[in-house]
């Protein structure tokens, strides 16, 4: 197995700084371990897409990236709505008195 770790400069940590990625050469068949309980195996590759089979605990999420982000955005659209829901509920309370 082929390792390298680069730079990633467009993407951030969580304290801002760029993050360093590992990047591995499997071929089919070969995996990777990400801590003790999750495996990445590569299945199939056809020269323009890779399969992956992911094993993980049945506790640890796992979506494609996209999906991932449109979760996110739920989750944030949902929270929003709230906090104007309750700026909303605050500004009729005081209004009232």
């Amino acid at each position: 197995m082929r390792s390298l770790w680069t730079w990633s400069p467009n993407k951030l940590d969580r304290a801002g700084e760029p993050r360093l990625v590992l990047v591995l050469t499997r071929k089919i068949r070969q995996s990777i371990m990400i801590g003790d309980e999750i495996e990445v195996r590569v299945l199939s590759n056809d020269g323009t897409k890779v399969r992956l089979g992911i094993q993980a605990p049945s506790d640890v999420s796992v979506h494609r990236t996209e999906v991932y982000l449109a979760i996110q955005g739920q989750d944030q659209d949902s929270a929003d709505s709230h906090e104007r829901h309750d700026l909303t509920r605050a500004q009729a309370s005081r209004q009232s008195r």
